[in-house]
């Protein structure tokens, strides 16, 4: 009766660890591994330049650069990941521009893509979180980034647009035209686009 027992114990520690193990796989890499082979939406991978809304002493809007945000977005199935890379843009008066690192994740639901951008250095605190909606073919994102500490201690919000990587002017140029924005001479597409 006692070895009975004992093998009842046995065979119920090995089905319930097994059963752990099985679940974990599959929570952890086949059903993900399924959710990215099955995803038919559209795919925002690559590489990205982010262009902001700054306003002009004459208080019009223009698209140019303060920073210049370039991401590398990386996607599995409805979810995004990445890397991105803030530098100020060079002023007058200043000779090293500041550099931030970001990891990204977020996610894309038919049309809109959400990111939330967060710093890697645990000193400096500041965040960024976009809000974006796919135009065209996928190849830019026009909406609005909120932010914390990138410059100051207070939460700002600007438009914005994505620029995918062999985007070409002419495309750029049909978004820009219809989102009713300019861009600035000191963008960096702004030779691009006429």
């Amino acid at each position: 009766m006692h070895g009975l027992a004992v093998n009842t114990l046995f065979s119920e520690l090995i089905v319930g660890t097994t059963l752990t193990i099985t679940g974990g796989l599959l929570r952890h890499y086949v059903l993900p591994l399924y959710h990215h082979l099955a995803y038919r939406g559209l795919s925002v991978a690559g590489k990205w330049t982010v262009m902001e809304e700054n306003i002009m002493e004459d208080g019009k809007a223009f698209l140019g650069p303060r920073w210049t945000l370039n991401v590398t977005l990386r996607q599995r199935g409805d979810l995004l990941m990445g890397d991105a890379i803030a530098t100020q843009v060079a002023t007058e008066g200043k000779s090293c521009p500041r550099v931030m690192e970001y990891k990204v994740k977020g996610d894309i639901d038919r049309q809109s893509v959400t990111l939330k951008l967060r710093n890697r250095d645990s000193e400096k605190r500041s965040w960024s979180a976009f809000v974006l909606c796919i135009k065209g073919d996928g190849c830019i994102m026009v909406g609005q980034r909120n932010f914390f500490g990138l410059v100051e201690d207070r939460i700002r919000t600007v438009l914005c647009i994505w620029i995918q990587e062999g985007t070409s002017s002419e495309q750029l140029q049909n978004i820009v035209s219809n989102e009713n924005m300019t861009i600035g001479n000191n963008a960096p597409f702004s030779k691009k686009v006429k």
